[in-house]
């Protein structure tokens, strides 16, 4: 395939890694050759999304640990040396996050997950922002009546027209291998026909914004999601230290949620007084 192929609006898709995703130099450089690897081999990518959204894409792109056991061949168009499970798993993890970009959609916003929808929930988590009584940490009590209440407060407010009805301490439930579990919500949003909308409120600290990915993703893993983990200061003596792993935690769950194609799911990390 011809190397005079540009990317569709390469320099937006760097910036939004670097801006929502929170990856680093090192990691955007790597997906964008990825990506323009695929469509120098495969051809124009805003071709193949308007055709399928990337479907037939990844159906070439596919390889199992089956196919390894069984040392099947690819015979794609792409240049692989080494080990052909995990480059092409590689290329496909770089498709799904082109994939997850709005502007690579034409359907979305740039910079806002599912467009219109994640603009206004920025909007309000803004409002937050310069509104919320700064503080060096937050009592629990605090937590609910300085942060929660005003937000969604201002969620419903911004999102009223599309629809949507935010809640808090929801409760939900899923049954799997014959056993009930449940979970509560923090911030819960719905309307008919739209993502839901979930917001977590914790402190900087990985392992609440971890636990917390980890449960909501496996209760909604057949609908669209908008996930948002919104951290506010401590006074812990190691809170540098506590920020610095939350961050990785964050990059670690757009990886995460950039595997899913359908139904669609964003991760957006929200700091409160960083």
């Amino acid at each position: 395939m011809s190397d005079t192929i540009q990317l569709s609006h390469k320099e937006e898709f760097k910036n939004w890694m670097r801006e929502f995703k929170s990856h680093d130099d090192s990691t955007i450089t790597t997906r964008v050759n990825n990506v323009e690897r695929i469509e120098h081999a495969y051809g124009s990518l805003a071709d193949q999304w308007k055709k399928d959204r990337f479907e037939s894409l990844f159906d070439q792109l596919k390889y199992s640990k089956t196919d390894e056991l069984l040392k099947r061949k690819y015979t794609g168009p792409l240049e692989i040396n080494g080990d052909l499970y995990n480059n092409l798993a590689t290329y496909r993890a770089a498709l799904r996050l082109y994939s997850a970009f709005p502007s690579a959609q034409k359907l979305e916003k740039f910079g806002y997950p599912f467009g219109e929808i994640g603009e206004k929930v920025h909007i309000a988590l803004e409002r937050l922002n310069s509104t919320c009584k700064k503080k060096k940490s937050y009592k629990q009590k605090e937590v609910k009546e300085l942060i929660i209440s005003p937000l969604v407060n201002y969620l419903n407010e911004e999102l009223l027209t599309l629809g949507y009805k935010f809640s808090t301490e929801t409760v939900a439930t899923i049954n799997n291998d014959k056993k009930q579990s449940t979970d509560r919500y923090d911030i819960y949003g719905e309307a008919i026909g739209k993502p839901i909308i979930i917001i977590e409120v914790d402190t900087h600290r990985a392992d609440q914004v971890a636990k917390k990915v980890v449960s909501r993703l496996s209760f909604n893993l057949d609908a669209e999601v908008l996930y948002v983990a919104l951290v506010y200061p401590n006074n812990h003596q190691n809170k540098n230290a506590e920020k610095k792993e939350c961050m990785k935690y964050f990059r670690l769950a757009n990886d995460l949620f950039s595997i899913f194609t359908a139904p669609q799911k964003h991760f957006v990390s929200h700091w409160l007084f960083k």
